[in-house]
């Protein structure tokens, strides 16, 4: 079926469907991480043979594509069949289209795979961020740093939200992720450029001048904002 003519109405798992159905099915499914890991492949992969978002793994998948290609309205489209049980991809729909309330409502449980659970973290901290909910955004990190106390993932989506925002209080997030981190060169930079941003010109330099075992992509980085201080 085209993605022209995947309609909603079309969009209703198929209660007699045969999930070894198909070769198409079988071939898409060995190629799921691969679409995870290069979503824009992934889109034009699926979007002229949508038949095989019968499997609703597929369309989660394809959903998760469709939103990478920058076309949520397709991602509508295909989210009906999708496997999306926390509602994460309903909520990061939600989320582009400006409407974090109705991403908070979407969330619902804890997923059991570790990848969704960070997409669901990150989607409760950007979402009570945007509903002026700091407490509610702080809670999410907290219970994220909990279930990855070893990450410096949380306190890293926290700061980036919030600088995002021009949220002072972003540059103590930032010095907790570099913590946890044990100093990783590009959150240091991450901090160093929203110290920049908000004149901290020489804080900025000092952060920076701690950076060691730079990989060569982060040195260029790192000259760039010296060059810019």
């Amino acid at each position: 079926m085209p993605i022209a003519t995947l309609h909603v109405s079309d969009a209703k798992p198929d209660a007699t469907f045969n999930p070894d159905q198909g070769p198409d099915i079988q071939e898409v499914r060995k190629k799921l991480d691969e679409y995870r890991q290069r979503p824009r492949i992934g889109f034009e992969a699926i979007r002229d043979n949508t038949d095989v978002c019968a499997d609703p793994q597929i369309a989660a998948v394809f959903v998760e594509c469709c939103i990478a290609a920058e076309r949520p309205d397709v991602a509508e489209i295909a989210l009906p069949l999708a496997d999306d049980p926390q509602g994460c991809l309903a909520a990061t729909l939600h989320m582009l289209n400006d409407k974090p309330a109705q991403a908070l409502a979407a969330l619902k449980g804890r997923p059991l795979d570790a990848r969704h659970r960070s997409r669901m973290y990150g989607l409760r901290i950007r979402a009570h961020s945007a509903t002026d909910n700091h407490m509610g955004a702080v809670q999410a990190a907290h219970e994220w740093s909990k279930d990855a106390p070893n990450s410096p993932a949380p306190m890293r989506v926290m700061a980036k939200t919030l600088a995002q925002a021009g949220d002072a209080r972003a540059e103590a997030w930032f010095k907790r992720a570099i913590k946890v981190s044990g100093g990783r060169p590009a959150l240091i930079m991450d901090l160093a450029e929203f110290l920049m941003e908000h004149g901290k010109t020489e804080a900025a330099k000092d952060h920076l001048s701690t950076i060691t075992n730079a990989t060569k992509q982060e040195n260029r980085r790192k000259t760039r904002l010296l060059q810019a201080i």
